[in-house]
């Protein structure tokens, strides 16, 4: 959903933005040095180059894989707080706002694909000038 409210000002903008997907990811247990090191190594990797990479990237820094299947298998959502509060804020700030004129210009968005990397705001141009979405949108 976008919605564009213009301002007096057209080159000057702000963004009202929220989500309307919801997935409650399943991570795979993290892996501890030595093994994320053996597992280097099993895909060809040099022990040493291995044992670098643990100390450029500790463990304790890294976020675990996702278990699709679990994820794929999980029933609820937490949908009413992420982000659905959110995306029903800026469809009534759209509502409200419309009435009122504003020196920049307001842009509305909800987005899709953010719980998966933010796949839909990517699509966004970078200025609300430009009216065609980025492909393949």
């Amino acid at each position: 959903m976008v919605a564009v409210l213009p301002g007096t000002d057209r080159d000057r903008y702000v963004l009202v933005t929220a989500h309307y997907d919801t997935v409650s990811l399943h991570r795979r247990p993290k892996f501890t040095d030595a093994e994320r090191a053996a597992d280097l190594v099993k895909r060809g990797m040099a022990e040493a180059e291995a044992q670098q990479v643990i100390r450029l990237f500790p463990t304790e820094d890294t976020v675990a894989e996702v278990d699709n299947e679990a994820t794929a298998a999980e029933t609820i959502s937490p949908g009413v707080t992420d982000d659905g509060s959110g995306t029903a804020a800026v469809l009534e700030l759209a509502r409200v706002m419309s009435q009122y004129q504003f020196d920049k210009t307001v842009v509305f968005v909800a987005f899709a694909g953010e719980e998966i990397g933010l796949e839909a705001a990517k699509l966004m141009p970078p200025s609300p000038s430009r009216r065609a979405c980025r492909s393949p949108c």
